[in-house]
């Protein structure tokens, strides 16, 4: 009952694919049996014969499509399949002798009679196997097609994830970067220096870039090495005790990268450096190569208060970066932390598009 429900169901899904792949083999049947036809071997019967043959044709492939394919091949069960497909040969080709030998009206030509019943059972189990294995072929490829849509949609479910990730990963960087620079506006506001109108102007253009260009998922290299260079000049503005060196060597001004990449290390750059009684340094390289490698290299000088920058650092930028370098440069990155006693370096390759 169940494989006539499973054959039912088949049947339901694409009517219409069935209906034309059984057709064509009635014509090409039809055909073959036709030119027999016109040189005087067959009865006047032959259409009945004919669909008696499509008929034990379609039995023996659906018998080995639905049942024997499902429940012994695909289970590795390969002795049952075996046998079970032994057995549909011999049972449905010995039927299809009967029909083709009730077709004719004379089967002894050359060789005689017993010849010629074997050259027909011969080509009835020919016959026969062929269905077999073709609807195995089929069987298979469908199989094969299912699990293909599927590992599609797997890909594309977590292409999904990743951008989803991504966004909330910018959003939640966004407004840690602006929450730390309307600190700093506020500390002039409260000293009520004259700075305060440059810091804000530099602000609007920080704001600027992180509202409109970093909408996309890449922009251009240029583009971020200004922002940084125009949060530099912003923090130096606040503190002259700084000594910052900001080196760009780009071979390939064109490439494109992931926005708000290197903020985060040079903003806790500024912050480990702050804790120094002493005037601070800050070592920033960027450069890339012709093989659209680049490497990313910021060193600052450590103080005694820095222990609480640290645990700072290791808060949210740190995090936050990590989980965006493993999910936008894959195996394609690769980032080096040191922290010692006097300096914090961060060392950061990548392999851009």
């Amino acid at each position: 009952m169940n494989r006539i429900n499973t054959l039912s169901n088949l049947l339901s899904k694409r009517p219409i694919q069935h209906i034309f792949v059984w057709t064509v083999v009635i014509i090409i049947e039809a055909f073959t049996l036709s030119e027999s036809y016109a040189a005087g071997f067959l009865t006047s019967n032959f259409v009945l014969n004919l669909l008696l043959k499509i008929l034990i044709v379609i039995f023996t492939t659906y018998i080995n499509y639905l049942i024997l394919i499902p429940k012994f091949l695909k289970k590795r069960k390969y002795i049952l399949f075996t046998i079970g497909n032994i057995l549909n040969i011999a049972i449905f080709s010995f039927f299809i002798f009967l029909v083709t030998v009730s077709s004719y009206e004379n089967v002894t030509i050359h060789g005689g009679e017993g010849f010629e019943h074997h050259i027909i059972f011969t080509f009835s189990i020919l016959y026969v196997v062929f269905f077999i294995i073709v609807s195995t072929l089929i069987y298979f490829a469908k199989e094969w097609y299912k699990l293909k849509d599927i590992a599609n949609k797997l890909v594309l479910s977590e292409k999904e994830k990743i951008v989803s990730e991504h966004n909330a990963l910018k959003a939640q960087l966004n407004p840690h970067f602006l929450f730390n620079t309307l600190n700093n506006i506020y500390s002039f506001s409260i000293t009520k220096s004259d700075k305060t109108p440059e810091v804000v102007l530099k602000l609007s253009e920080l704001m600027s870039y992180i509202l409109y260009e970093c909408k996309e998922d890449y922009v251009n290299i240029r583009k971020e090495i200004d922002f940084l260079n125009n949060y530099i000049e912003l923090e130096q503005i606040r503190s002259k005790r700084i000594n910052i060196v900001f080196n760009r060597n780009i071979d390939s001004p064109e490439l494109m990268i992931a926005p708000l990449l290197f903020i985060p290390f040079v903003e806790n750059a500024f912050k480990h450096s702050k804790s120094n009684s002493k005037d601070s340094n800050i070592k920033i390289d960027l450069t890339t190569n012709k093989n659209s490698d680049l490497y990313f290299y910021c060193k600052n000088n450590k103080g005694h208060k820095s222990n609480s920058a640290n645990k700072k650092y290791k808060g949210v930028g740190l995090g936050n970066i990590k989980k965006r370098l493993s999910l936008l440069y894959n195996k394609k990155h690769d980032l080096k932390i040191t922290d010692n006693k006097d300096i914090f370096i961060v060392e950061l390759k990548l392999k851009l598009k």
